[in-house]
């Protein structure tokens, strides 16, 4: 095959070939880009291995994701079937397994690739049902993609059109697969779903970590029975200085009943996750255990170096008044918990609790103690313990500037203290998540721009002055940062979110332009990064804009999956959900709101949960909630136009037509491009029918301002 040209592509050399394929490179004439061909392997030429192939290709170029390998094209030649795939640079990861087993924090690092892209399939319908290493290329930037999609399954739910093919292929769910790394459901030929795919991951990790798979057999026959019916090797047992969390994450995930395994693509990435962050925090621990502060200092700047869009924060032990083992260790427990949920914030970089705990003692300042840890922004509380009531107050303060940014006081009454220790540090990481994106918004890094800081500035642009010039400085910046850093994903997501809000608020002199850039940029952003939760959250907002609706549920859902305290993609999620869902998702976005609201009553983006929800207020007939929603919107953001609208709504359905012309007359001073015309094109991209606009426009209507149907 190799010199052969077949079609326009030129063939290569061969490399590799497998049970049931054979691959080489080869270049595309017409687009001048090199590209992996494979081809049925002699041994593979049945009519089911056909369809199989077939099938990889159809499966595969559904998905859309860097973790997974892209299909190009398909095609024939000389009677044999072929599919053109990304030519993907790198290393097998069987390769990379040593004896001994993978560093730790790459393993983690490869299997939250690996969620991350499955997690895209699962959402699609797909099931790999073929994970293993064999599969799997990590190229030298440390990569994961995610191979041969040949025995991926859907489910007949997902594809009700093709069932017939579906059980021919599948044999009626017979076992096909790699026995070393199946399900127990799917090596017995039971109906498998995604979860059987988290069954596989957990093999593939525990063999990055330790060099063996976690069942054991002399035979096929008897790795199946181990598989179903063995206990698998404890991972503590190989690697005794890997963490409990870790081991127990694997348990969970190799549970022989489905029922009982982790539910989720989207749960293991953020039980990962959460480990990763441990891992790092033992990295610092064993870096700086016993060395002077000089050495500590040293240490932790040249960990902080890289630059970052996220705010630094250190977490200092809660301090027990009156003292006492019962208070202290509740306190101790309490910073643990803390830090656990701020590191769930997709804004917020909080330090190690093992860096920091060298600044516990109290004989260095806040101001030394911030410098040496790389940190800004220094969260303290005290705690106050009796028999039946727990009172924290905490305090967050700018060691640079030597102020206090932000305090509250939490209550627990009674109940189990871990129960309150995880209550009270839920609430206090939502409380400084919001105190935070305030403060980020008006504390911008001086000195030299880098793309971080260039979106730090460009959300504040907007924060200061959400108006014409607020959004088209913005956008100048982050048009700034992409030419500084062109593969940062944040700033695509936020370019989106900029050019949809100019759009939205009649800013833009060629609306579609803007529109189809917002699109393409959050589809840019999302391809660079697709599970940093900043970026799902913008891409979110804009999928809501553009009549993406299930995409944009979807995307806000993995969001929260990822990062529980991301309170603004939890408002974009109550958006898309009470303004198309019915009086279950209302239901859902007003319980939504109603926590953020009540909750985080100092957030910045109050105005617009206030607004979301007198949106789902006009749809269920709750005029009078929904007119005080609109009002308090205005009043906290007066210059945010489509509030306005809202409210001028909200007086119209109430009766009060005088002052809704009034607030309209503000709307078209601020904005001379406003227009019934473009409001309800706005306003039907978002809420995607004609019954579901309605409601936003019936008061205006009544008002006399626009003209009914």
């Amino acid at each position: 095959m190799t010199g052969q040209r077949i079609g326009p592509y030129e063939v290569g050399e061969k490399l590799g070939e497998g049970g049931m394929g054979v691959v080489y490179c080869a270049q595309d004439t017409r687009l001048r880009r090199n590209v992996a061909l494979k081809f049925i392997s002699g041994q593979g030429q049945s009519l089911e291995a056909r369809k199989r192939f077939l099938r990889e290709a159809q499966t595969a170029s559904a998905l859309n994701h860097p973790g997974i390998v892209t299909i190009h094209d398909i095609g024939e030649h000389d009677g044999e079937t072929y599919i053109v795939m990304e030519l993907v640079a790198g290393q097998s990861l069987r390769a990379l397994i040593s004896p001994g087993g993978m560093d730790p924090g790459t393993a983690v690092s490869h299997a939250i690739q690996m969620a991350d892209a499955l997690a895209v399939a699962h959402a699609a319908g797909i099931v790999h049902r073929d994970l293993k290493p064999g599969n799997l290329i990590v190229t030298a930037e440390g990569r994961v993609k995610i191979l041969d999609f040949g025995l991926a399954m859907f489910s007949e739910e997902d594809d009700p059109n093709n069932a017939a093919t579906h059980t021919q292929l599948t044999a009626a769910n017979a076992f096909i697969g790699t026995a070393a790394y199946v399900s127990p459901e799917q090596s017995m030929s039971r109906a498998v779903d995604h979860r059987s795919d988290i069954f596989s991951l957990a093999i593939v990790l525990h063999e990055m970590l330790t060099g063996d798979r976690p069942f054991q057999g002399k035979s096929t026959m008897e790795l199946i029975f181990e598989i179903n019916r063995g206990t698998p090797v404890r991972l503590r047992e190989a690697r005794p200085d890997l963490t409990w969390s870790l081991e127990a994450l694997l348990l969970r995930m190799l549970e022989k009943n489905p029922d009982d395994r982790i539910q989720s693509m989207p749960m293991v990435r953020a039980s990962l996750a959460a480990i990763e962050r441990e891992l790092q925090h033992r990295e610092v621990e064993a870096a700086v255990a016993g060395k002077p502060t000089a050495e500590v200092e040293q240490f932790v700047r040249a960990r902080e170096d890289a630059p970052s869009s996220k705010l630094a924060l250190a977490v200092l032990r809660f301090r027990a008044v009156p003292p006492g083992p019962e208070a202290e260790a509740f306190a101790d427990g309490l910073a643990a918990e803390t830090i656990q949920a701020l590191g769930g914030v997709p804004h917020i970089r909080v330090a190690s609790r093992l860096a920091a705990s060298h600044f516990e003692d109290g004989s260095s300042s806040l101001e030394v103690a911030s410098r040496v840890l790389g940190v800004s922004y220094v969260l303290t509380g005290t705690v106050r313990h009796s028999r039946d009531r727990v009172r924290v107050l905490c305090e967050v303060a700018d060691t640079l500037r030597g102020t206090q940014l932000w305090s509250h006081s939490y209550q627990s009454s009674g109940g189990d203290p871990f129960d309150a220790q995880e209550e009270i540090a839920r609430s206090i990481a939502a409380g400084v998540s919001g105190a935070l994106l305030t403060i980020g918004a008006q504390h911008v890094p001086s000195g030299k721009p880098n793309a971080p800081a260039l979106v730090r500035r460009a959300h504040r642009a907007v924060f200061a002055v959400y108006s014409r010039s607020g959004i088209a400085q913005a956008t100048a910046l982050i048009r700034e940062a992409i030419a500084v850093s062109p593969d940062y994903g944040p700033a695509y997501a936020y370019l989106g979110v900029f050019l949809q809000q100019r759009v939205i608020n009649g800013f833009s002199e060629d609306p579609e332009r803007d529109r189809a850039e917002a699109l393409g940029s959050v589809e840019r952003a999302l391809q660079l990064d697709p599970s940093d939760a900043e970026i799902l959250q913008n891409a979110g907002l804009v999928f809501i804009h553009q009549s993406r609706t299930e995409r944009a549920i979807g995307v806000l859902r993995r969001c929260v999956e990822i990062a529980e305290f991301n309170l603004v993609a939890w408002g974009y999620l109550a958006l898309a959900l009470g303004w198309t869902g019915g009086e279950k998702e209302m239901d859902e976005a007003q319980s939504i709101c109603d926590r953020l609201i009540l909750k985080t009553s100092d957030h910045p983006s109050i105005p617009y949960w206030l607004y979301f929800q007198s949106g789902i207020c006009f749809r269920q007939g709750k005029y009078d909630k929904g007119l005080d929603c609109a009002r308090r919107c205005v009043e906290r953001q007066p210059q945010f136009l489509v509030g306005m609208l809202s409210y001028a709504n909200a007086l119209g359905l109430t009766g009060r037509h005088a002052e809704a012309l009034e607030v309209v007359g503000t709307v078209m001073a601020m904005s001379s491009g406003a227009s019934q015309q473009l409001y309800i094109r706005e306003l039907t991209y978002v809420a995607g029918t004609t019954d579901r606009v309605r409601p936003h426009i019936a008061g205006l209507i009544a008002a006399g301002i626009f003209q009914g149907e």
